[in-house]
């Protein structure tokens, strides 16, 4: 018998939703920082307020933050119900599962999405990648293409697609064992969430960076002008990563729900 006693002591689940609040919150408060202080030369003559710049970050970032909120606290309430309802020792213990090599893996993953971003993470706290001693020696940042920065300040596309990105490696933890998350609703949801997440990261990290990091170099590449044409067409993409996010959350729940029947 499964001991929801024990799904209860797991803190992925929450950490998670911290992590994504973390985030939602840093990056509210950092756009909302640079629009106030950076010159309208170092933000591309940006049309619109500091303040909604802010916002459109909290929103970008807090719909994501709200629903993983509601998926995760969702699931650990049905673990609460379900463990006032079992009458097994407490003590119950789970088989041995070893994550050292998938989280060595997060770890290298989440490192290697950080370093490609730094323009961008350093754009949105105010600062030029360009004015950092050594990483002036590999990424653009204010130097200048066509009368303003290769890199604004403030947010891009590119800020949010690797936050998404981090998010949905963090999120694979949830899938790792049952342990984490039980509920096969829940665990399908969360699958399809980051099909959505890594696709909406590939695409926009991809057309920012090559953007901002290679033509911007005077290097001509075709496949930007695939990713480009891509992350153009708004919503043929949309509508697409939606699709796909979709039948993933019913290929899984399909899946996973006749594995339980089978162990039953």
């Amino acid at each position: 018998m499964y001991d929801w006693k024990l799904r209860l002591t797991k803190k992925v689940d929450s950490w998670t939703v911290v992590l994504c609040w973390a985030i939602t919150i840093f990056d509210t408060i950092a756009c909302y920082m640079v629009y106030t202080i950076a010159s309208p030369y170092q933000l591309y003559l940006p049309d619109q307020s500091a303040i909604e710049k802010a916002i459109r970050a909290f929103i970008y970032l807090g719909v994501v933050s709200l629903f993983i909120t509601i998926v995760m606290l969702g699931d650990r309430n049905l673990a609460r119900k379900k463990a006032r309802e079992q009458q097994i020792p407490s003590d119950f213990t789970p088989p041995v599962l070893n994550f050292k090599k998938r989280n060595s893996l997060r770890i290298i993953s989440i490192g290697l999405i950080l370093f490609f971003s730094l323009p961008w993470v350093f754009a949105l706290v105010g600062i030029f990648i360009s004015d950092i001693p050594i990483l002036n020696l590999i990424f653009l940042g204010a130097q200048e293409y066509h009368g303003l920065p290769s890199v604004h300040l403030g947010s891009h596309h590119g800020t949010w697609a690797y936050q998404y990105a981090i998010i949905a490696v963090v999120l694979t933890m949830s899938l790792d064992s049952p342990y984490y998350l039980k509920n096969t609703l829940s665990r399908s949801i969360v699958a399809g969430g980051i099909v959505f997440l890594a696709g909406y990261a590939i695409v926009n990290g991809l057309e920012d960076g090559l953007n901002e990091q290679v033509l911007k170099r005077g290097i001509e590449l075709i496949s930007y002008d695939i990713i480009k044409a891509i992350y153009s067409n708004e919503i043929a993409f949309y509508s697409v990563l939606a699709g796909i996010s979709i039948l993933t959350i019913i290929t899984w729940y399909r899946i996973a729900s006749k594995k339980e029947k089978t162990r039953e």
